[in-house]
Parts: structure tokens; sequence; C-alpha cells
């Protein structure tokens, strides 16, 4: 049997095979909350609690193991069609919850019958989708680190915190010369100033600084984006 072990991320490795993790350095930290309710719990509480949230998990792994059977939802990829089930995605993403709750008020008011509903993810492949729908499922995803930046984008989009906590930890691991303007970019289209500050900070070490700023894609950032351009020059003057 493989040796399964925990990376710094909270990630599963399972022999040779990285397994992505939905909680990122869950295994590592708690907060005071979680600490009190431990010390004030009684052994079979936790024992309790423990076969339930693995109950949870199993349940998410049966449902995304038996697809399509029981879907009731299409999500429309570039490349084609990706069953699923509201009750998932609406249990994980709130902006999901939301659209389907005004859906059943308008398909009460128009009196349209139930019916598989559609959401199009325009820009992200079936492979993308299947990927994100995964980690909804389960909570890992053996493809996760190959679409990073498409699970970074999905999870915002939808607000899926502890995806988008994992797509981050994903993004600040592969940071390096030749995609550093291509991160800064996506941070500054997504307004995201964590990752903004993650670059930043790679960039201003000394020994990343030269390679960053000869890059081709430095120069393209300062013909082609002006305004991030100068909002990347304050922020690295800032630091």
């Amino acid at each position: 049997m493989a040796e399964t072990t925990r990376d710094r991320f909270g990630g599963r490795q399972d022999g040779n095979t990285a397994v992505a993790s939905a909680y990122p350095g869950a295994y590592h930290r708690t907060c005071p909350t979680q600490q009190q309710a431990r010390q004030n719990s009684t052994p079979e509480m936790r024992v309790a609690v423990a076969k339930f949230r693995g109950l949870i998990k199993a349940t998410g792994k049966q449902l995304f193991a038996v697809l399509p059977a029981f879907a009731d939802i299409t999500l429309v990829a570039s490349d084609g069609d990706v069953p699923a089930h509201r009750i998932i995605l609406g249990g994980r993403s709130t902006v999901m919850k939301a659209w389907f709750l005004l859906r059943e008020v308008r398909k009460k008011d128009d009196g349209v019958k139930d019916g598989n509903d559609r959401i199009i993810l325009d820009g992200h492949s079936k492979e993308e989708v299947e990927t994100f729908l995964e980690l909804l499922y389960t909570g890992e995803s053996p493809k996760f680190a190959n679409h990073i930046r498409a699970m970074f984008l999905l999870s915002r989009k939808y607000q899926v915190e502890d995806v988008m906590k994992l797509a981050e930890a994903g993004l600040y691991s592969t940071l390096n010369a030749d995609n550093a303007m291509d991160l800064f970019l996506l941070a500054a289209g997504e307004k995201d100033d964590a990752l903004s500050k993650a670059v930043v900070q790679f960039i201003v070490k000394p020994a990343n600084k030269k390679a960053v700023m000869a890059h081709d894609k430095y120069q393209a950032l300062k013909t082609d984006h002006p305004e991030v351009y100068v909002s990347l020059l304050e922020q690295i003057i800032a630091v």
C-alpha cells in the first residue's frame, strides 16, 4: 500500500501522485473557537463529528462517481456539457444558491415546469469544469495542478471560499520570472490584493528583480497595459 502524507497546503500525497485538498492549512492551524470547542467536547462527540464529516465527504464522492445519474443541472463548457446536482452546487456556492432560488421564483411566476437548467461557463473547457466540480463534490482532484488558473477564476466567480484559497496557494507556488506579469495582470483584473502583493514581493527580491524586468512580458505590460504597469511600479516603490 502506498504511503499517504500531507503537503504544506493540506494536499494529500498518495505514493507519487499529488492530490489537491480544497482545505489548505486545515491540518496545521485551528482558530481559538475551534480549540475551545475541542477542549469542551467529549471524546464521543469528537468521534461522532469525525464520522459525520467523513460521511458527508463520502456522499459527495459517491454522487460525483455516479454522474450523470440524478443530475438536474447542466454546466455548459466551451467544448461540451457537464451534468451536475443543484443540491451540491447550491450548498457549495453562495452565488449559485442565490441564482437557483431566484430561478425557482421566476419559474413559478412564469408557470414554467421543472426542467434541467443550464449554466454557461464562458471561456472554460469541459475538463476545467469537471475539475472544478470534482473539487466541489469531493474536496480534491488529481487534475487540479493542470488547471490552477481556471480554478482561481471559477472559485472567485462563484464564491467557493475553500477552493479559492487552494487556487491562490497553487498560484503562489508556481510564481516565477516567466509568469510574474501574467499573475499580476490576473490579480489586477480580479482585484485580488493578496495576489498582487505576493507578485510584488517576489519581484523586489534581488535574485528576481533583474530577470523579471528584463522579460518580454514586463515590456509588453508597459506598452499594452499602462495603467496596470503604473500600479505595479507604485507598489514596488511602496515596498
